[in-house]
């Protein structure tokens, strides 16, 4: 960020006020290096990611200036002819007028600006793809079956546990019908009673896991329903305490002492600290960790402000 704003200080400086992605930054900060030690079919690749990237960025509505700005950084360090023409339009909304109101602040002569600035017309292919991606990024709508609210009652507690019933039922915590919301908690405050009763080994974890989500869904405000990612969060944690040789049984264990309740807010802040920033729980284990990690944070992101507190 420092040296962009060496480089293109007045533009810069107007965009620290908007949200800025910190992955694009470093991205255009390691890109000459990737670029001297890859092979080209790995450029190729990463290329075509990094485009795709920048357009879903856009999309998403970080500020296309600043994206304007970095992907020029990039194409200015790269070579490959390839590659330049795969970054070239990846940005639909970089205009020929965005691109002379830069000039001032880039540097860069007015050929190379006019060559950058003209995005092609977007080919029927490119068109069906963004229609595409754009349904799929659209917030999931809540399953109106919620089968689990039945189906509890007639497993045994190892049954609700292991096949994701008690996954399911913490999911409707989540459910935007206070009626729903009301039934799940009464059907997991029986669970939990029936896994203090337990002699199954692995019930103390479940349940004071459980009990912890009940704790913090009882401090919601009334009439609030229980955060998508954190009931995604509990779910998967469940079937991590079942199974005591998973890669992550130590750190959720450990997370299990930090109280009775959540703050749920920090949740995303504290397992991108534990796994990103703190070597694995097990040799090797950093791969699984990982993939864990971003399908819980995939798999609960359903909202602008999900995204944001991922932040």
């Amino acid at each position: 960020m420092i040296s962009l704003k060496r480089e293109h200080g007045l533009i810069v400086e107007d965009l620290r006020k908007t949200d800025v992605d910190l992955l694009v930054i470093a991205i255009a900060d390691q890109w000459s290096f990737f670029v001297n030690a890859s092979t080209k079919s790995a450029l190729a690749d990463i290329t075509k990611w990094l485009a795709s990237y920048l357009r879903l960025s856009e999309q998403a509505g970080m500020n296309p200036g600043l994206l304007s700005v970095i992907r020029d950084e990039i194409m200015q360090s790269t070579e490959d002819e390839s590659a330049r023409a795969t970054l070239s339009p990846a940005l639909h909304a970089h205009t020929l007028e965005r691109s002379e109101n830069l000039v001032g602040c880039t540097g860069f002569h007015d050929d190379k600006v006019q060559g950058l600035a003209v995005t092609p017309e977007p080919t029927s292919e490119n068109k069906a793809s963004d229609q595409g991606l754009s349904s799929e990024l659209e917030n999931p709508k809540e399953d109106e079956d919620h089968k689990a609210l039945t189906r509890w009652a007639h497993q045994e507690i190892l049954e609700i546990v292991l096949e994701g019933t008690l996954g399911e039922l913490t999911l409707c915590l989540c459910s935007s019908y206070n009626d729903i919301r009301r039934q799940a908690l009464t059907a997991l405050r029986s669970c939990n009673k029936s896994l203090k009763d337990s002699d199954w080994t692995e019930a103390l974890q479940v349940y004071m896991l459980l009990g912890e989500v009940i704790e913090t869904v009882e401090h919601l405000a009334p009439g609030t329903p229980f955060p998508y990612f954190a009931g995604v969060f509990a779910a998967r944690c469940f079937l991590v305490l079942a199974e005591p040789l998973h890669p992550l049984y130590t750190k959720v264990n450990n997370f299990l002492h930090k109280g009775p309740q959540w703050k749920v807010s920090k949740l995303p802040s504290y397992w991108i600290d534990k796994i990103l920033l703190q070597p694995p729980a097990e040799d090797n284990g950093h791969r699984v960790e990982m993939e864990w990690l971003l399908e819980f944070l995939f798999a609960g992101l359903r909202t602008p402000e999900v995204g944001h507190s991922y932040h």
